[in-house]
């Protein structure tokens, strides 16, 4: 938000604003502006990466002990 604020207080161009931030493309600056036109601001937060973690099963039925007078006792 830093870069599209300056861009924007300024009346900078993209190609100024690039070298001013040190990013070595100003398709950047306006894929960000992009998003957040299209978007807000949220668009610009980092997303999760990656599969999600696989989650241990859980008995949902713990084992129960054998009743008294079966043939597992």
């Amino acid at each position: 938000m830093d870069v599209l604020n300056y861009m924007i207080e300024f009346g900078a161009s993209l190609t100024q604003t690039a070298a001013v931030y040190n990013i070595p493309s100003p398709s950047t600056i306006h894929q960000w502006q992009r998003q957040v036109d299209f978007s807000g601001v949220d668009a610009l937060l980092p997303k999760k990466k990656g599969r999600p973690s696989m989650k241990k099963e859980l008995n949902k039925q713990p084992k129960q002990a054998p009743i008294e007078g079966s043939t597992e006792a």
